[in-house]
């Protein structure tokens, strides 16, 4: 996932922008993509948390040599290689 530039702020924000003097846009936009980025960052650390709870549940999952081991091995596999990607 690329960074949210204060360019791809303004694009979207087009049309409310118009009313907002010239001068103040810069200002409002920087304030807009930090936000914006504070929160992708925090939703990212969130489910990257819920990714490696996951893991951890499939890893203890009871049963060993049932069917299920091989699932649930499997599973928490994906979710530690889904937390990777979020870091």
């Amino acid at each position: 996932m690329s960074d949210i530039t204060p360019e791809i702020v303004a694009d979207e924000l087009q049309h409310q922008l118009m009313p907002v003097p010239l001068a103040a846009r810069p200002i409002l936009l920087e304030a807009i993509a930090n936000l914006i980025s504070k929160q992708v960052a925090a939703e990212r650390t969130r489910c990257r948390a819920l990714c490696e709870q996951r893991a951890e549940l499939w890893r203890n999952t009871e049963g060993a040599q049932s069917p299920l081991a091989q699932e649930a091995r499997s599973r928490a596999n994906e979710a530690i290689y889904i937390a990777d990607l979020l870091h």
